[in-house]
């Protein structure tokens, strides 16, 4: 695995998994800089990821992870929580995930999405998701949609 469960600044030898690391240029660096005896020094706060719920790399099987996982973290995306609407009941869809990366939604569905969907949903007529997966409460990392101002154009279809 290539995630650290411990902090990265305090452990007294990393470890050793350069092919998992291998698109991860910040744990590359701190390597370099520990092969060359250099200390950074950093305010520990910067790197913390706050969030909670089943992590998107824990929920999809390893091969598939390694194939998606530079597009998954280009999303910005770590939690599944980050999938499901405000009230943690639904599954996003794939247009409206696309959307709100500012992409087109046109092509295939991507594989770990379509994984995703296949063991979180009930029904995927309703994009419900099973209980297993609910939490109690309102779900603060949900994506938020950022809503353009409408254009008086009125050549424009918005």
């Amino acid at each position: 695995r290539a995630g650290l469960t411990e902090d990265i600044w305090k452990l007294k030898e990393m470890p050793r998994d350069e092919i998992c690391w291998r698109n991860n240029l910040a744990c590359l660096t701190i390597l370099k800089t520990r092969e060359l005896s250099i200390n950074i020094r950093t305010e520990s706060d910067l790197w913390l990821t706050f969030g909670c719920g089943i992590r998107i790399q824990e929920f999809l099987e390893t091969r598939l992870w390694k194939r998606s996982r530079t597009k998954i973290s280009e999303a910005g995306l770590i939690y599944l929580n980050q999938l499901l609407n405000m009230k943690e009941e639904r599954l996003i869809t794939w247009q409206q995930l696309k959307n709100y990366q500012n992409q087109s939604s046109r092509g295939k569905k991507a594989e770990w999405f379509k994984v995703i969907e296949l063991k979180m949903l009930e029904r995927p007529e309703n994009r419900k998701i099973k209980s297993q997966f609910k939490t109690d409460g309102h779900n603060t990392q949900a994506i938020r949609i950022k809503w353009n101002q409408v254009s008086e154009d009125k050549r424009k279809k918005e």
